[in-house]
């Protein structure tokens, strides 16, 4: 990792600028503001309700995200949805721990190939969020992690019901967000509190 002299304020400073400077996703989400004598956070009404006002746009797009994802019985699956949400050319990347082919997917027209009749082997499937756990938007890129649950019934009965971390990097484009990287992954163990 590279390291650096300089002090990060993060004000409008970019999530791009911060990871090319080699720092990681959890000091940006730490970044420091202002504090008052008792080393207190101090954000004024007006950033509070701007960051609410940019999370809460990320957060629209990812629930489109996941309910693009739902195989309802009886119903044919597209991609329809999903392209509604993310990327539709070659600069999109899933890294994807459920895909049985590999693991690494590079563009919308794999992925969609690879994801359409997956979806249409299930009588019914479902990617649904459970939890947002990061929320991080500077201009108009963004990261989102959290948890999710697969649920996939099978012709013969069989069910996969299982939970999953999905982290998405989004960028806007034309004002609509879309994802240009997923990352899902499976084995979720959280820290017993």
């Amino acid at each position: 990792m590279q390291t650096s002299s300089w002090t990060i304020t993060c004000g409008r400073t970019t999530l791009a600028t911060l990871l090319a400077a080699g720092i990681s996703l959890m000091a940006v989400a730490g970044c420091a503001r202002e504090r008052d004598e008792a080393g207190n956070e101090v954000e004024s009404a007006k950033e509070a309700a701007e960051d609410a006002a940019d999370k809460a746009e990320v957060e629209a797009a990812v629930q489109v995200f996941f309910a693009a994802w739902t195989k309802e019985n009886g119903k044919p699956f597209t991609t329809d949805g999903l392209a509604k949400v993310i990327q539709t050319d070659e600069q999109f990347v899933s890294f994807d721990g459920m895909s049985q082919g590999a693991t690494v997917i590079s563009g919308w027209k794999d992925y969609s190939a690879i994801w359409g009749p997956a979806m249409n082997g299930f009588t019914q499937a479902k990617l649904s969020l459970q939890r947002t756990l990061l929320v991080v938007r500077e201009d108009d890129l963004a990261v989102w992690a959290g948890l999710a649950r697969i649920y996939g019934q099978m012709p013969g009965g069989q069910v996969i019901d299982m939970p999953a971390h999905v982290t998405l990097v989004l960028e806007q484009d034309n004002g609509a967000w879309k994802v240009g990287h997923e990352h899902l992954s499976l084995n979720v163990r959280e820290k017993s509190k």
